[in-house]
């Protein structure tokens, strides 16, 4: 059961770095999509 846990708690923690990641990529693309117009 504690194994589970464990798994859980980073799974959860890389589903979080992921929506930073995505969250920043975002702001990128904004920035390149006014720059380019």
């Amino acid at each position: 059961m504690q194994m589970i846990q464990s798994s859980m708690k980073e799974l959860q923690q890389l589903f979080f770095d992921l929506a930073l990641l995505v969250d920043d990529q975002g702001e990128m693309i904004d920035s390149i999509q006014v720059n380019v117009h």
